[in-house]
């Protein structure tokens, strides 16, 4: 979980480089696709992360049901044990009773047969059986030591399967995402590379403009002081030019043809 919630951070991170760097586009097409290829990556990048947490969660409601059904079993195995400590001093005693008039019973019997010689050896009986047979008594049954299977643990185990699963899904496609960023990047960077000439060339056509800009303003400013910097009079002037050289015009046009030399 933590290494996946790690790769989800790497993405995001690299995302909002993509996204800063994007924004440097000078292309609207090329910029508007590519803010919405990295939107639809914020998108899955919120999915997975939803997910990531709704597995956490699942993960420590799980936990907390183990233990909870792990002291419950170790509360009823304590209370077995408790009871069967409790039984097996009584039968005990009952039989060490029952031992104990078996071997009132048998003392004459053995005295006499001390004054006669038998002819069969007498069969010693092992202190081992006795003892045996005195603390477990043949209808005595030990505690079982098994605990009962908890009936949802099937269940428990094939959700932790599933969630295994969908963790390795989810890793899965955080990888996924993470060579798709890589692949980005490199491809936005190759991009840049490629337009660094166009936006050169293209600074150099507007140097050019603004210059011819500004030769055309400074012969505009000339036209202008020698039309109108010089007030009324030089306008007079000049009109009183004009109105004299349309009278030269037509005295050479029909006065000098009719004089004869």
């Amino acid at each position: 979980m933590d290494h996946c919630a790690q790769n989800l951070e790497y993405a995001r991170s690299l995302l909002l480089r993509l996204e800063h760097d994007s924004s440097n586009i000078k292309i609207q097409n090329r910029k508007q696709a590519m803010q919405a290829d990295l939107q639809s990556k914020r998108n899955e990048i919120k999915r997975l992360s939803q997910r990531l947490q709704e597995l956490n969660d699942l993960a420590v409601n799980s936990d907390d049901d183990e233990d909870e059904e792990q002291e419950e079993d170790e509360a009823e195995t304590q209370s077995k044990w408790t009871a069967a400590s409790h039984t097996v001093p009584s039968q005990n005693g009952d039989h060490n009773n029952l031992d104990h008039g078996d071997k009132s019973i048998q003392s004459p019997s053995t005295t006499t047969s001390a004054a006669l010689r038998s002819r069969h050896p007498r069969i010693a009986s092992t202190p081992a059986a006795t003892t045996s047979a005195s603390l477990f008594p043949p209808n005595f049954k030990p505690p079982s030591t098994n605990v009962d299977l908890d009936p949802n643990l099937s269940q428990t185990e094939a959700l932790l399967s599933h969630n295994r699963r969908e963790q390795e899904n989810l890793t899965d496609s955080l990888l996924d995402l993470v060579s798709q960023f890589k692949a980005s990047a490199i491809q936005f960077q190759t991009s840049l590379e490629s337009e660094k000439d166009v936006l050169a060339q293209a600074t150099s056509g507007l140097d050019k403009n603004a210059t011819g800009m500004e030769v055309a303003g400074r012969r505009m400013g000339t036209l202008r002081r020698m039309t109108e910097g010089k007030g009324w009079w030089a306008r007079m002037k000049i009109y009183g030019l004009i109105v004299l050289l349309y009278v030269v015009a037509l005295v050479i046009i029909f006065v000098l043809p009719k004089l004869r030399f």
